[in-house]
């Protein structure tokens, strides 16, 4: 299986993204989201604005185990976990990939700050993600070419 990225700038450098549809046991809206492939991040992470547009119930996630406060983009974060997730995905051939996952993290801030404060702060689909599914990365920034295969 082969899922193409689109390689965009971010902070002045190429980065690679995909598009993908989240289903959970919540009623929460199906729309696609961009994910940034950062294999530097533990977790597959939603950020505090698609949360919010996804409608994704807050107040009714569980906290983690562990690191149930983390530092991310620059801001310090409330962890929370939505459990019993799909990701959606095209791969190269125009057909849905699945991805069930146990669970994915959900940030908020930890200090009043209004939500749409952080539309430029992307969702993240990190290395849990992929060490779960078993697939890698290809990037190669210099042709503007990427994708996740098994």
């Amino acid at each position: 299986m082969k899922i193409p990225l689109k390689v965009r700038e971010r902070f002045g450098q190429p980065a690679p993204f995909v598009f993908m549809r989240i289903q959970s046991k919540y009623h929460i809206r199906i729309k696609p989201i961009q994910f940034l492939v950062d294999t530097g991040s533990p977790w597959t992470v939603i950020s505090p604005y698609d949360a919010m547009q996804l409608n994704i119930p807050i107040q009714i996630l569980k906290k983690p185990t562990d690191y149930t406060t983390i530092l991310f983009a620059g801001d310090k974060f409330q962890r929370l976990l939505l459990t019993n997730v799909s990701l959606r995905a095209i791969d190269a051939e125009g057909k849905i990939a699945h991805f069930d996952l146990p669970s994915i993290s959900v940030i908020m801030p930890t200090t009043k700050k209004k939500l749409g404060q952080f539309k430029g702060i992307h969702s993240v689909l990190g290395c849990d993600f992929l060490n779960l599914k078993k697939l890698y990365l290809h990037f190669d920034p210099n042709k503007g070419e990427a994708f996740l295969s098994d």
